[in-house]
């Protein structure tokens, strides 16, 4: 008997496993997806005038397909900035401003916060950092931090 087909027959086999290990294998290296997600977060405009009203936007993906989560944002600054939702200001915890809303499975929300920030008095221009911290059903997910640049 002739071993002649030997060679080619393994030669598939391999060829039929590195196919099915290039299938099946780079998935379970994937990260998983997160169960919240922020998509972005940023400042209308990083520069303004004392007293001035500008906002941040955010958008807030809930990649749970079958459960609803609770969202809390915490906005903390200087003392003399101030956070709103239109112009009813935010309510405060712990000296942090803070924004709650729920997002239903699959869903995306987007929102917009004014921040109104104000210079001591004899202070021509001053950096503040904004600090933004997601939490999703009380356990923190995400955190940002943004410049604003106040002149008088």
């Amino acid at each position: 008997m002739s071993d002649n087909g030997r060679p080619i027959l393994a030669l598939a086999f391999l060829l039929v496993v590195i196919f099915v290990c290039a299938i099946y294998i780079p998935p379970l290296f994937k990260p998983p997806v997160p169960t919240m997600e922020v998509t972005s977060c940023a400042l209308a405009s990083s520069t303004m005038q004392n007293n001035g009203i500008t906002s941040i936007s955010f958008s807030v993906k809930n990649n749970d397909a079958n459960n609803a989560h609770n969202l809390t944002v915490q906005f903390s600054s200087y003392q003399t900035v101030s956070f709103m939702l239109g112009s009813q200001p935010l309510s405060q915890q712990n000296g942090q401003w803070v924004y709650t809303d729920a997002l239903y499975p699959s869903s995306q929300l987007t929102q917009s916060i004014n921040v109104q920030p104000s210079l001591a008095y004899g202070v021509n221009s001053l950096t503040y950092n904004v600090y933004v911290t997601f939490y999703m059903d009380g356990n923190q997910f995400c955190s940002k931090t943004l410049v604003l640049n106040v002149k008088s």
